[in-house]
């Protein structure tokens, strides 16, 4: 769900205050909804849902009260920790960029874990969402673990939050933070000597880091354009513009240099029927990228929604544009959505991701443990990091795979901690803790900035009225922009004009989206002004 949704609205709120009081200047949302009163609600709207094959290509309007007031570009971002995800490149060691693209997958969704599993708003075509994070150069454990508070983002934490951590794991001692060490000093540290024995050397790879330079801000961002032969395994040439971190320091009193790194996510809607959104997360003065084509199937069992990824939505790609263009592509699993007799929704992950790495040939498999039909959810996942070859991938499961071309293997609770073994060690090392880590906030445009097509102003009628309970008048200003929609698709039927997005050029083929020119103008003003 929404960062800024989770703030639990007080239950002595004055009924009669105008609703713009619980709306920020961003349009971000100050309060949730609670459930009371829709179960009746839910459970008429799933009788027409039984037996449909995808629920997510029916066009029916939901009530408004059976929302959360969010977008549903905002809702999927993927970037719920940015720190994890802005230092995914700075290790020299190709095992320990995987581990750490593993870091940030799991940190990715931090909202399944302390947050309620919620329906956005579906998005309308042509609807675009931006926002930013600045990120303080992250100090980073010697187990590679990031200090989250050395990021020094602006956290969301309320009881609900912190009553969905655990305790951790007994038997595991973790080093103690150096706050001298940043992410950068690490680079090229190897964790271990086992670490680097098997390090898979790359003679077309750039070991260096190049100088940041503040002008090249001006320079053309990410091109992401197809590959000619149509192979998903081709690298993608990227120009992503460089900068100069913010930085601040105090030398005579001997304070650490801190940088402040801007990451930017951008998504537009480009389909409604199918639904496909684009979507970029970049971080110029790390080089880092990510993104791909959102698409996902539902299908309801009876009991419990059945969520996977449409044909258009290949994975998430992830860039590291230092590295002479690294890329990695992670597949989606699936997942279930349960509890909905209870009147208690809660998310199971189920099958295996695939992350890929053709230039340092190394892939990971992550399954996420099933589980039982009786008993708690216990939200185990196992995973394996191996050599492949890109050429001949014959490896998709996690007991397929020779003990001779294991890296490492992990295992743990995706809610809690991860842990991970390097091949031929006995001691478990931490991979990522999630209880210490809580939901951010974004940065926005202010609603009188934002184009007239941008998330939070295209539904701000609808949002205003959702959170003062006005649900009837939320429902009417849905339906509107509803129907505005059908009207616009109807002239363009008409006058036979094909829709184009403004900031995307879609990919059906790879799922590799590229920016318009329109598409860097904009992310480049973002990083700039907000």
């Amino acid at each position: 769900m929404s960062k800024e949704s989770q703030l639990e609205v007080k239950e002595n709120q004055d009924p009669n205050v105008a609703p713009e009081e619980f709306v920020g200047d961003e349009g971000q949302v100050e309060g949730y909804q609670k459930e009371e009163g829709k179960f009746k609600l839910v459970l008429s709207i799933l009788k027409q849902c039984i037996g449909v094959k995808d629920i997510a290509s029916l066009r029916f309007s939901l009530p408004a009260q059976l929302l959360e007031p969010v977008g549903n570009l905002e809702y999927w971002n993927y970037v719920d920790r940015p720190d994890y995800f802005a230092t995914m490149g700075d290790n020299d060691d190709d095992l320990e960029r995987m581990l750490s693209v593993l870091r940030w997958w799991f940190t990715k969704d931090l909202r399944f874990i302390r947050g309620r599993v919620v329906k956005p708003y579906n998005s309308v075509l042509g609807e675009f969402f931006r926002c930013k994070w600045d990120v303080d150069e992250p100090v980073v454990r010697e187990d590679h673990t990031i200090d989250p508070e050395s990021s020094h983002l602006p956290l969301h934490k309320t009881e609900y939050t912190e009553s969905t951590k655990y305790p951790i794991g007994t038997g595991y001692f973790r080093p103690s933070t150096s706050r001298s060490q940043s992410s950068k000093s690490l680079m090229g540290k190897k964790s271990t000597k086992k670490s680097s024995k098997y390090n898979v050397p790359d003679e077309n790879a750039s070991a260096s880091t190049p100088d940041l330079n503040q002008d090249s801000l001006t320079s053309s961002l990410s091109n992401l354009q197809p590959p000619s032969s149509g192979s998903a395994n081709e690298p993608y040439e990227s120009t992503i513009p460089t900068s100069d971190s913010t930085r601040y320091n105090d030398e005579q009193s001997g304070l650490r240099t801190s940088q402040k790194h801007p990451v930017v996510f951008m998504a537009e809607q480009t389909s409604h029927h199918p639904a496909v959104s684009a979507y970029i997360v970049a971080c110029p003065s790390k080089g880092v990228e990510i993104f791909g084509q959102d698409q996902i199937s539902v299908g309801f069992t009876g009991t419990s929604f059945k969520v996977s990824s449409g044909h258009l939505n290949k994975g998430v790609y992830v860039r590291f544009n230092h590295r002479d263009n690294e890329e990695y592509l992670c597949t989606h699993p699936s997942a279930s959505v349960g509890g909905i007799l209870r009147g208690n929704l809660h998310i199971n992950m189920q099958d295996s991701t695939y992350i890929t790495c053709p230039r340092t040939r190394i892939k990971a498999i992550v399954t996420y443990v099933e589980e039982r039909w009786l008993g708690k959810p216990k939200s185990l996942v196992e995973g394996v990091v191996f050599r492949y070859d890109p050429e001949n991938d014959c490896y998709d499961t996690i007991k397929s795979v020779p003990n001779d071309c294991i890296l490492a293997t992990l295992k743990g609770n995706w809610r809690n901690c991860i842990f991970y073994n390097y091949a031929g060690d006995s001691e478990s090392k931490m991979l990522v803790d999630l209880n210490e880590l809580d939901l951010v906030h974004k940065r926005c445009p202010p609603l009188n900035k934002q184009f007239p097509f941008e998330s939070r102003k295209i539904w701000y009628p609808v949002t205003q009225n959702i959170v003062s309970k006005r649900y009837p008048q939320a429902t009417k200003a849905k339906q509107e922009i509803e129907e505005q929609q059908r009207q616009d698709s109807a002239m363009r039927h008409e006058s036979n004009t094909e829709w184009k997005p403004r900031f995307f050029i879609p990919d059906n083929e790879n799922g590799h989206p590229s920016l318009t020119e329109s598409g860097r103008k904009v992310l480049l003003e973002t990083l700039g002004e907000l």
